[in-house]
């Protein structure tokens, strides 16, 4: 059980206050309710000034387990209240609540059964939450080949647990990595990855399963959906792209055959990317030339669509975005023409197939992906987001968090420095669930990692905290 601590953090330290998002809850006034019928138009003309929120409790920062790009929804809007979980510096799962009507932190709900020092040194256990329109919250985390996933359902608002907070076992036949949350036409739409002993010959698989609101219970969609075989073995996702019915990915699979496992410094190898997408909220399948796959989907049965060599520093599990004009894209690093690891931005057209590939970064200074587990480079994978009509790539370079864009008719990417200081191994964690109130809110802190998923001592403890741009803030800041 929780302990709430109710109006804690309500002693908010704000940089800034000259921008406060319209409330969409059920309640709010003549004005909130237009302000919100109106979207971004609406946002983008508001007083610029960027905002800084500090949240009460202090982060876990001996690994990246509350910085991955692939902790989909670590902050999660639902109506006028935005939702933030992170680990606290003592390991415990802390859940901050926050009104976007007056920017007060209302209450933080701790969790106080901690991960053991193990599982919260691997930056890969880490929270992820989802909402259902039956009423509950849903949060994973603790999940990295984890026999016992820890699942909570909670009821909103008042954040108490429910009774049957149990994630049906069927689906985990032994281990689970990797649980993500989409919002999608069919539903809330949960990925992972898990062990698979129902078939020798595919010993991992990857599935998708929605949350049956009826019933309120999960339910299967494609279970398995992608399987692996014993060499390659594993493939890694890009963050899935979901607009109403239409559902995309991207995937790489890692190539053990040609690594040398027994190294703890082994090179991690990569091979290529390759896209599926889905025009009916996931039954069926497709690759780029629009052919029909069989499912479940084979790792090696989608050509390559990216051709990139295992030894090129391919990046798995960067971001992705599905835009409304049915353009997928994805981010990711991998080598250039000097063996310089640049990022980059892939989009898969799917009205015809289409797949494009432009380079963002400049960068000298090279370096590898060696070692087990969760590692540490100068610059982190990227997320994708769209503001407005603006395409946004965000990521780490140093001690710098930058968003690029291209502005139409501009060939060449723009860059703009959202924060300078401390980050360590932080990766950019957004609210995806706010992007259409035209607003960037991204979660902060540093993160510092040990090799082979340990725990590593920084510099300083650091803080958590909020940093909110709306369109027009990120347009009218210097760039470089």
């Amino acid at each position: 059980m929780p302990f709430d601590t109710a109006g804690s953090g309500s002693d908010l330290r704000a940089m800034y206050f000259r921008h406060r998002p319209p409330s969409a809850g059920p309640t709010s006034s003549l004005i909130s309710a237009l302000l919100a019928a109106l979207g971004f138009a609406l946002a983008a003309h508001a007083a610029p000034g960027p905002k800084r929120i500090d949240l009460p409790e202090r982060p876990y920062v001996l690994s990246g387990i509350n910085t991955p790009v692939f902790r989909r929804h670590a902050l999660l809007t639902v109506g006028d209240k935005q939702l933030i979980a992170y680990f606290t510096a003592d390991g415990r799962l802390a859940l901050v609540q926050r009104s976007l009507e007056t920017d007060r932190l209302e209450r933080t709900l701790f969790w106080p059964d901690a991960l053991s020092p193990a599982m919260l040194g691997d930056g890969h256990q880490a929270i992820n939450m989802g909402y259902t329109s039956d009423g509950y919250l849903h949060l994973f985390w603790g999940c990295h080949d984890t026999i016992n996933p820890r699942y909570l359902k909670l009821r909103w608002p008042d954040l108490t647990e429910c009774p049957t907070s149990e994630f049906p076992l069927h689906f985990v036949t032994a281990r689970l990595s990797y649980p993500q949350f989409y919002e999608s036409a069919g539903g809330l739409l949960l990925s992972f990855r898990r062990d698979s002993r129902s078939d020798p010959a595919n010993p991992y698989d990857h599935c998708l399963i929605t949350y049956d609101v009826a019933q309120g219970k999960w339910g299967s969609l494609q279970a398995p959906w992608l399987v692996f075989p014993p060499i390659p073995q594993l493939a890694y996702l890009n963050s899935l792209g979901c607009d109403g019915r239409t559902i995309a990915g991207a995937y790489t699979f890692r190539r053990y055959d040609l690594m040398d496992t027994k190294d703890p410094r082994m090179l991690v190898m990569n091979d290529s990317l390759r896209f599926v997408w889905s025009d009916d909220a996931g039954k069926s399948w497709r690759d780029t030339a629009g052919r029909n796959l069989p499912l479940p989907l084979h790792v090696t049965d989608v050509p390559a669509d990216i051709p990139i060599a295992p030894d090129q520093n391919l990046i798995n599990q960067g971001g992705g975005w599905l835009t409304a004009n049915r353009e997928y894209h994805i981010g990711y690093f991998r080598n250039d023409a000097s063996a310089v690891p640049q990022i980059y931005l892939s989009t898969l057209r799917l009205t015809d197939g289409k797949v494009t590939t432009t380079q963002i970064t400049r960068r000298t200074e090279a370096f590898e992906l060696r070692g087990r587990g969760t590692q540490v480079w100068p610059i982190s994978r990227p997320a994708i987001c769209a503001l407005g009509s603006t395409l946004w790539v965000i990521f780490r370079e140093g001690d710098r968090l930058v968003a690029a864009h291209q502005s139409d008719g501009d060939v060449g990417w723009q860059f703009t420095e959202l924060y300078q200081g401390i980050l360590g191994n932080y990766e950019p964690i957004l609210d995806y669930t706010r992007l259409s109130a035209g607003v960037l809110s991204l979660y902060v802190q540093p993160a510092w990692q040990g090799a082979d998923d340990r725990m590593h001592q920084g510099p300083e403890q650091g803080s958590a905290f909020l940093l909110e741009f709306t369109a027009r803030d990120l347009l009218g800041r210097p760039t470089q």
